[in-house]
């Protein structure tokens, strides 16, 4: 957006210029070219204060977000290792124990042939 704002400040001040080559008073033609550099510089000056204003305000999202996330992580890695000494301790407190066989699957029942 800020490209735009750069290219329409230069065609103005192109119009400006061409416009103030067909006035016979030269000294309003320089007041006319001054001011129109000083309204230039203004409207750049307020466009980049708009787009840093923005810029910085999804910075700081950006980074609430990240502090946010990075306290999750933290949270999952206590959790895992939590989750870690308890799986070691069902191992090695249920070693010794046979385990049950598994069931045999029952044969479906045949549908009823009806002739």
């Amino acid at each position: 957006m800020l490209n735009h704002i750069y290219g329409l400040v230069g065609v103005g001040g192109l119009i400006v210029t061409v416009a103030t080559s067909f006035i016979k008073d030269q000294d309003a033609a320089r007041w006319v070219l001054v001011a129109s550099g000083w309204l230039a510089c203004l409207i750049v000056a307020i466009s980049t204060n708009w787009g840093t204003r923005r810029l910085t305000k999804r910075v700081i999202e950006l980074e609430e977000s990240l502090r946010r996330t990075e306290g999750e992580s933290k949270e999952l890695k206590v959790e895992l290792v939590q989750m870690r000494a308890i799986s070691s301790y069902l191992a090695t407190t249920q070693a010794g124990r046979k385990a049950r066989p598994r069931q045999q699957p029952t044969a479906p029942a045949e549908p009823n042939q009806e002739e």
